[in-house]
């Protein structure tokens, strides 16, 4: 029987316009325009720091030394980010801060925790019981530098103990999705770009993640990047692999080899009773399929527009070795569904047989 395959691509470009003065998003409740979504702050213009305020209500909770550690610590980890995924533009973002004592017209970036003025009740028209909203103000297209502010929701302003900013990985998470719009990343699912994080922190779904970038999903694909990825093993992972059931407790993982563009690495299971290593061979590159409606830190400065730069995920087919020395042809995806998926390619009039598939990592 010849095996059969099948992959369904689809391209969908994506363009947008300059982020316009008064642009906003809003964490959760999907109000972002793509439009409005090219980064604020760029290295262009020679400045290296962005000058930021806080403005606190006295019963947000939280003091403000904590504050200003966690938003520098957002930047922070957005910066490490675009290096550990060797983002090729990573030298053009500003992500380093200087905190000012109060603020005074001169800021850069204004973040209001609580607080409520003119300009964010404004700002909050239209959006639907936000948890938090990003509005660029002004940009100076020479320069690549512009000025706006971030509002985080009162404590138990929608709801009784909603948001709940006192568990602080919510806030965490509320701080890295706002951070990612102004370094120019729209909405994605799978990330902390999540356009509906708001109801996740709502009905605590996905805790676990609210302090990385990455989740189901990979928001930059990084095809030369090596690493690990943690995962679950499939319902023919043992049986196809090792020749029997798993025994007790099981998991996976798939170690990614650094440097090279095809999928080459090994494919790890364990069970209760021993560990199985598999070794994934470069197979032959079948495809890119671009995800409609995302772009990732867009860049446009002084009429140069770098972009739009699409989140996509890419298809591979390759080998696999199995226990007793056969060779299995597989299907292998990257950052489609999942950040990686692993499936044996069925013989024709057979089910698909899934092996692995694995969340991201940052």
């Amino acid at each position: 029987m010849k095996n059969w395959l099948m992959v369904l691509m689809m391209v969908v470009p994506c363009t947008g316009a300059w982020a316009n003065e008064g642009g906003t998003s809003s964490g959760g409740t999907d109000n972002y325009r793509k439009e409005d979504g090219a980064a604020w702050f760029l290295t262009v213009g020679g400045k290296k720091e962005i000058r930021v305020c806080l403005v606190t209500d006295k019963n947000f909770g939280i003091p403000v030394p904590e504050l200003r550690a966690k938003v520098n610590a957002s930047f922070a980890k957005w910066n490490d980010y675009l290096r550990v995924k060797r983002w090729y533009q990573a030298d053009l973002f500003v992500t380093a801060l200087s905190f000012m004592s109060q603020c005074d017209g001169s800021e850069d970036l204004r973040f209001y925790f609580g607080a409520i003025d003119g300009e964010v009740e404004k700002a909050k028209l239209g959006h639907t019981e936000p948890f938090a909203l990003t509005q660029l103000t002004t940009f100076d297209s020479a320069k690549g530098w512009g000025k706006g502010f971030v509002w985080i929701a009162p404590p138990s302003s929608i709801s009784a103990n909603v948001p709940n900013w006192s568990d602080p990985l919510n806030l965490t998470a509320i701080l890295l999705h706002e951070v990612g719009h102004i370094l120019g990343c729209s909405h994605a699912v799978g990330t902390i770009m999540a356009s509906d994080l708001s109801r996740s922190l709502k009905e605590d779904y996905l805790l676990e993640w609210r302090d990385k970038i990455e989740h189901e999903r990979e928001l930059l694909e990084c095809t030369e990047c090596g690493g690990e990825f943690t995962g679950y093993p499939r319902e023919w992972a043992f049986p196809l692999l090792v020749g029997r059931q798993p025994i007790g407790d099981e998991s996976a993982r798939y170690i990614k080899n650094d440097g090279v563009r095809r999928p080459s690495g090994t494919l790890v299971l364990k069970d209760s009773v021993g560990t199985y290593k598999f070794a994934v061979n470069p197979g032959v590159f079948v495809g890119r399929a671009l995800e409609e409606n995302v772009e990732v830190f867009k860049v446009r400065y002084d009429g140069y527009q770098d972009g739009p730069k699409n989140r996509g995920g890419s298809v591979y087919f390759g080998t696999l070795t199995t226990l007793d020395g056969r060779e299995i042809p597989i299907s292998f995806k990257e950052n489609m569904m999942y950040a990686i998926e692993i499936s044996a390619i069925p013989a024709e009039g057979e089910k698909q047989q899934h092996l692995f598939y694995s969340w991201g990592r940052y």
